[in-house]
């Protein structure tokens, strides 16, 4: 069996119904689905609970008695939008947390979190700082392992030669960054869309940047940012609700107190730019961004949400179809969407043969574009409900992964019943609800693109090609 049905051009409405067809054909194979309801999900149901301390720190707690563990996600407003004049310096507050405490040095802290079997993990990003910790739920063994996760974040060292050494180590992380044509990409995609605005700060800072952060520095960044006022928190485990009051009640009690992160202001739209790496290779890395000024709270998320996933997220996404398997220039190309407090983008990201950089920039731009004047169709809409609510609820399955979660829909205002509404939400969209989130928030004449690779002349896209089954 082939597939033949054509798109053309895609400005006008033949892609809408191109799409239509193929999604339609897609659920009508799924015989293992015949019979069932597959607009209709059922909610996740893991007895959230939620709260907030004395000393101001965001809770959200879900038991779970399957397995004798807990995964503790601390989430603080203390990301590289902090930095200020010195960029590096959350990232290195963060990291120097575990060299060392006033109680003990680096290999002795690491040694005993070892022995309690417990494993914990630090992340920084642009807006948070995330330190997480999965130990087991015996009562001795979980205290012992919060007893030193209190002892890091409320005694840091931030001794001066393990500082010198971290220094290193990130600038060692600095430098081998500007010699990865993806990581270029990402910075220049990057400061383009954010010129000027706290959310353009390198993660990891400049060379001379870290090379001014001072012992002193860190001990002023940590008793603001990692206070309990600026923290949120995703507890999942073994245990009842009162000893997770218990739990979370000892360890912020013990951190600074007081401080929050103001807001940031909001980003600026700016001009449409398209810039080009050379580098050597033999092909480009193309990033296509939109800016978008919507936060996760919004009413109209979920539908630019779906929207994303009908256009790239997935095998049978619009540009996986007509990219991949229609024109037969790239074996992935996907889109994500990247949003902030005040204001993120939508990226898509592909790899093409240099001659059809111009082409494809531009066949992306047409699949956008289709999207926002027509709409999905009721076919496609179930289809990307399903496949998203599969990973999903493969994702809410794993504690960890849950944990994570409840701490980023604190930190994103959601409402305390988001997880177990969610599904219910993204169930009554209609193809109209997507389509009405596209034109409102999917901005064309503000795309930022960034490629990388060799130049070459620029050639038409290719006869499309045939696929057999």
């Amino acid at each position: 069996m082939s597939r033949s049905i054509a798109i053309e051009n895609l400005p006008t409405g033949a892609c809408a119904s191109a799409f239509s067809a193929i999604a339609e054909a897609d659920l009508a194979r799924l015989t293992s689905t015949h019979g069932l309801d597959l607009g209709r999900f059922e909610p996740i149901d893991r007895n959230v609970q939620h709260w907030q301390t004395e000393g101001g720190s965001r809770v959200r707690f879900a038991p779970s008695h399957e397995q004798p563990m807990f995964d503790l996600v601390l989430r603080f407003s203390a990301g590289a939008t902090l930095d200020g004049e010195r960029p590096g310096l959350a990232a290195l507050t963060l990291y120097m947390l575990d060299q060392g405490t006033q109680q003990r040095d680096a290999a002795a802290f690491a040694q005993a979190l070892e022995g309690l079997g417990a494993i914990m993990t630090r992340t920084v990003a642009l807006e948070h700082a995330t330190i997480t910790l999965r130990g087991l739920s015996a009562e001795t063994l979980r205290n012992d392992a919060l007893a030193l996760l209190m002892e890091m974040l409320a005694q840091p060292a931030f001794d001066a030669a393990a500082l010198d050494k971290l220094k290193a180590r990130l600038l060692v992380a600095v430098q081998s960054a500007d010699a990865s044509l993806h990581r270029r990409i990402q910075t220049e995609l990057i400061s383009q869309l954010f010129a000027d605005h706290p959310y353009a700060t390198s993660l990891y800072g400049t060379e001379q940047a870290i090379a001014e952060v001072t012992p002193a520095m860190l001990h002023t960044f940590h008793r603001r940012a990692y206070s309990a006022n600026n923290l949120h928190i995703g507890l999942v485990g073994d245990m009842s609700r009162e000893a997770a009051q218990q739990i979370i009640s000892r360890l912020t009690q013990a951190l600074p107190q007081g401080w929050a992160a103001a807001a940031l202001p909001p980003v600026a739209i700016n001009l449409p730019k398209q810039s080009h790496i050379d580098w050597p290779g033999t092909s480009n890395r193309m990033a296509l961004a939109l800016p978008i000024k919507v936060s996760p709270s919004d009413p109209q998320h979920p539908a630019l949400l779906m929207a994303n996933e009908i256009l790239g997220s997935g095998i049978d996404s619009r540009l996986m179809r007509e990219l991949r398997t229609r024109l037969a220039l790239t074996y992935s190309v996907e889109s994500d969407l990247k949003l902030l407090t005040e204001g993120g983008f939508m990226v898509v990201s592909w790899d093409v043969e240099p001659a059809f950089r111009d082409a494809s920039r531009e066949r992306v731009l047409q699949l956008i574009r289709c999207l926002i004047e027509q709409g999905p169709s009721a076919g496609e809409l179930q289809l990307a409900l399903n496949q998203f609510a599969g990973k999903l609820l493969d994702s809410m399955s794993d504690n960890g992964q849950l944990a994570s979660g409840l701490a980023s829909h604190s930190q994103q205002g959601q409402p305390a019943d988001h997880l177990s509404t969610y599904l219910g939400k993204l169930a009554e969209l209609t193809p109209d609800d997507i389509r009405a989130a596209a034109r409102r928030w999917l901005d064309i004449d503000h795309a930022v693109f960034v490629s990388g690779g060799p130049n070459a002349a620029q050639r038409p896209l290719p006869e499309p090609a045939v696929v057999g089954h």
